[in-house]
This record gives structure tokens, sequence and C-alpha cells, in this order.
């Protein structure tokens, strides 16, 4: 049986009744779940330790004229994190510990009335952005290489015409920045991508509501999602999950 405490604190701070100020400190505990223990490759139950990590996070939320704004920074230290794998045909392997890494980020969300008539309705932009640099830390094998399956930069925007009677329409646009690894080893990269999109509808206050969107409009090819191996070798595998095509919804 496992008996932890997990200590948590926090500080808010009012600047004014619109604007915040916050900072927290926490400690979590994850002990491997009964399918982590299984071993894929020749039955038997694995030997893992639980998961830990202590977390700092501090950041910003409010609103000031027409932007709203989430803003947070965390780093993370993490003991023996689960790691799960699969081989080069995407065949589930197991999990495993590793033995230190790191996960820090930033995360930013913003919605901002860009324009706004007297009885025409408004424009708004809204959007969320993430920045995360996951990595090992001194590990035997893998020094400091980054954890593989997460793009580092992502984004997900839209600029959306809303109309006083509940009629909307505008573009949207998801963008990941940069490639990223798929292998522990950092040899085989996902690539980067950006996929345009458009939405409209209607958005009533009583009955029903509705809406009509184009997904991928440039019918861009591009991995939604990879699996993890240790090491790729350079060599192309089945790792990536393809994602939807020019679509409507």
């Amino acid at each position: 049986m496992y008996r932890k405490v997990d200590p948590k604190a926090g500080i808010l701070f009012a600047a004014t009744p619109k604007i915040q100020w916050f900072g927290n400190f926490s400690q979590s505990f994850e002990p491997p779940s009964f399918g982590e223990l299984t071993n894929m490759r020749g039955g038997g139950v694995l030997n893992l330790a639980a998961q830990k990590a202590s977390t700092l996070e501090f950041g910003t939320r409010g609103q000031s004229g027409r932007l709203q704004w989430d803003l947070a920074y965390y780093f993370s230290w993490v003991g023996n994190e689960l790691l799960s794998l699969n081989d080069g045909q995407g065949n589930p392997l197991g999990t495993i510990n590793a033995n230190k890494t790191r996960h820090q980020g930033v995360e930013i969300g913003w919605n901002s009335d860009v324009w706004e008539g007297k009885d025409a309705g408004k424009i708004v932009l809204r959007g969320v952005f993430n920045w995360s640099h996951f990595y090992f830390r001194r590990d035997r094998v893998f020094g400091n290489n980054y954890l593989p399956g997460l793009p580092p930069y992502f984004m997900r925007t839209e600029l959306m015409y809303e109309h006083p009677r509940g009629w909307y329409v505008g573009p949207n646009l998801e963008w990941s920045f940069q490639h990223y690894p798929v292998d522990m080893a950092n040899t085989l990269y996902s690539p980067a991508y950006a996929l345009l999109g458009i939405k409209g509808g209607y958005k009533a206050t009583k009955g029903a509501s509705f809406f009509v969107e184009g997904r991928n409009l440039t019918d861009e090819t591009y991995a939604s999602a990879t699996g993890v191996v240790a090491s790729a070798f350079g060599r192309d595998s089945a790792q990536f999950l393809p994602g939807d095509g020019r679509s409507v919804y």
C-alpha cells in the first residue's frame, strides 16, 4: 500500500478588480497502473517505480480594455517518469521509468474584440499558444535529449465575425511551429504543419444552434500524433498517425 502526502501551496494577488497574479507549488505522486505494469514483450509484471514530481507555477490572468488573457509559466522536476514505448511497427512494448526528466513550458490564452460596431456586431480574435520543453536530465543513455511525442510550439487561433442576431463566421488556424522527435535518441522527427479552416454558424439564445466547419482546406499531409520509440536509428518507421485531409463538419 502506498502512503504519500503531497503538499500544495499557492498565493493570489489581486492587482486590480480585473487583474490577478498567482503562484503555486505542488508535489504529485503517480503509481504505475495495472496496464503499465504488464510486460507486453513476454508476460509477467514489470518492476516499475512510482512517478514523482515537484512543480512550480506562476502567471497572471485578467482583462484590460478589450483584451482578456490567461498566462502561466511552469517548471516540473520529475523523477521516475513513466514512459510508454512502441516497436518499429507501432506495436506497444510496455512502460519504462526514466531516471530524471524536466518539464517546463508557457501557456497563453487570449480573447480580444479587435473591432466593434454599434449595431453591426464585432470581430473577435481568440486563441491559445503552448511552449513545451520536456527533456531528460543527464540520462545515462539519452543525455539531455528532448522527450519525444510532443510539439514544442503549438497554437490554435481564430478570427471570428459575430453578428448581434447570433450569426458568426471566420477563419481559424492550427499551427505546429517546429518538428519534434519521435524517439528518445532524437534521430527521427515529425514535421511541422499548419492547417487552415473556416467556420460559420448560428448561436441561438434559445432553441437550436448549428455550425458548418471546413478543416484543413489546403489538404495538408501531416501527422496528428506519433508513437514513441527508444531509437529509430534515423530510419522511417510506422510511428506517425495521419491527420484528416480536407473535410467538412
